[in-house]
């Protein structure tokens, strides 16, 4: 007869969310899962499949959050005021640790190769995005006709990139200012 289970998976993915976002793949190590978690190894092996199971499917439970930052681009695309609304929705408290996304990407060569993808196809929505607003936007004669919307969406990503690092170490009020900056620099791109 099997053990009965003594702990809810889903508080077990939050804790483990936690210890990661704050410690990264790396440098979470077994004991901190068993020790943060409560599991022991043999739950969590066979929960899991062990450490590489657990981050996957923590990192599924983050992206399935960090989806509804996406929605502000995609629901409705108005172009550049869209863009400006995106950056406004962020809510620096939610990345204390910075995005765990991003985090996860600087860790390539040491998460699972599907937990990589998974991570890129984000980006790469995340990408479309962005760019079927600046078409929008190109399309509409909103923006001027001396800078490429490639150009653009790339400054955007590194900003995005930008303010989930900041977030760490800063204030919100700084955050605050880096938004602003990058409304200036939108309104910037009118014709």
């Amino acid at each position: 007869m099997g053990r009965n289970k003594t702990y809810k998976k889903d508080e077990v993915l939050e804790k483990a969310l936690e210890l990661f976002w704050r410690k990264g793949y790396e440098g979470t190590h077994l004991q901190d899962l068993v020790t943060h978690t409560g599991l022991n190894r043999f739950s969590l092996y066979k929960e899991f499949g062990g450490k590489d199971g657990l981050f996957h499917e923590v990192f599924e439970l983050y992206v399935g959050r960090v989806t509804g930052f996406l929605s502000v681009l995609t629901k409705e695309p108005q172009g550049l005021s869209t863009i400006i609304k995106f950056f406004k929705s962020l809510n620096v408290s939610f990345f204390l640790h910075g995005c765990f996304l991003i985090n996860s990407l600087s860790e390539k060569f040491l998460i699972q190769e599907k937990t990589y993808q998974k991570a890129l196809d984000w980006t790469k929505k995340f990408d479309q995005a962005l760019e079927m607003n600046l078409k929008i936007s190109r399309d509409s004669g909103e923006i001027r006709d001396d800078i490429t919307n490639e150009s653009i969406k790339n400054f955007l990503i590194a900003l995005d990139s930008g303010i989930a690092v900041m977030a760490i170490n800063h204030p919100q009020k700084d955050v605050d200012m880096v938004v602003t900056l990058i409304d200036v620099f939108l309104q910037s791109l009118k014709k």
